[in-house]
């Protein structure tokens, strides 16, 4: 039996429970239980387990899941697990960037949603690999419980560093995430024109590979943030690239930035230190404006 996991914010339930209910009694079993994992010490590894053990990952959009930040946490981890997202909007809030690449199934028209759901989660998709998935999870088991906020907050510069999240509608390195894309009832001849086009587009990239055009040297910015163990910003932070013999120092709000020259998203090496914290010794790319570092102190 397909499962998807559900993330919601609790103030929505009674108005999707009647949706739920058609699902469960078409064969979609639904996961959800709030109060059982975030009640718990070791919550956040219990979250990633609980979207990790289902097939899919079925979050429900709104005014108020977009200011929750259990609900943030989720979804979050269910790109860093490459989970098939579907996604059921409830009103027009604005969706993050992370997610506005994924085609949205309107909840309050019931009789296509729950025909639309359940032929998403047909669909194959590309799931993590175990080892892959078993890294997302340590690193929520690495994560001390604590209030939601905190917790995203880490979370967060966590995934950001290994390149698990999708930022500005583009997919960092290492970042394979499964876009679920419904099937609409669109005419063949529009379906043609689109398979054309796109073949044209990947005729066009490979054109521009081979032309060694990526080789050309751009100015471009690279910059992120600095957080604490508490997910908090730390100001003063020393961030150098040692190929560019440059250096600056976090500001207040724990940000950092450069605008250097070199070949379109060329890998670099940064680091990042300051006393009574570890040297940290990462890697990033040009044209990248969201690298975040999470810093322990020293032992």
């Amino acid at each position: 039996m397909p499962s998807a996991f559900l993330s919601y914010s609790r103030t929505d339930l009674n108005e999707i429970l009647p949706l739920l209910e058609e699902l469960s009694n078409n064969g979609l079993a639904i996961w959800r239980d709030q109060e059982k994992i975030h009640g718990g010490k070791k919550w956040p590894k219990v979250l990633g387990e609980a979207i990790d053990q289902q097939n899919d990952f079925l979050l429900v959009w709104s005014k108020q899941a977009a200011q929750s930040h259990f609900v943030e946490l989720e979804w979050c981890t269910a790109l860093a697990l490459k989970k098939k997202i579907i996604l059921l909007k409830l009103d027009d809030t604005q969706l993050p960037a992370s997610l506005r690449s994924l085609e949205t199934i309107r909840a309050r028209e019931r009789p296509q949603a729950i025909s639309r759901i359940l032929e998403a989660t047909q669909q194959p998709s590309n799931q993590a690999t175990q080892s892959e998935r078993a890294e997302v999870i340590q690193t929520l088991a690495n994560i001390p419980h604590g209030n939601p906020e905190t917790v995203l907050a880490k979370a967060k510069v966590l995934f950001d560093q290994e390149g698990w999240v999708v930022h500005r509608d583009n997919i960092q390195a290492g970042g394979d995430v499964n876009i679920t894309n419904v099937t609409s009832p669109a005419p063949q001849k529009g379906l043609i024109i689109g398979l054309a086009l796109l073949g044209l587009m990947v005729i066009g990239f490979v054109f521009y590979l081979t032309t060694g055009e990526k080789d050309v040297v751009l100015e471009q910015e690279v910059g992120g943030s600095v957080f604490d163990e508490e997910g908090s910003p730390i100001e003063g932070v020393e961030v150098s690239l040692p190929k560019f013999q440059k250096m600056t120092k976090t500001d207040s709000h724990g940000h950092w930035d450069f605008r250097v020259q070199g070949p379109k998203q060329q890998k670099i090496e940064i680091l990042v230190q300051k006393i009574a914290y570890q040297l940290l010794r990462s890697s990033g790319n040009l044209g990248n404006t969201n690298i975040n570092f999470l810093l322990d102190k020293k032992k």
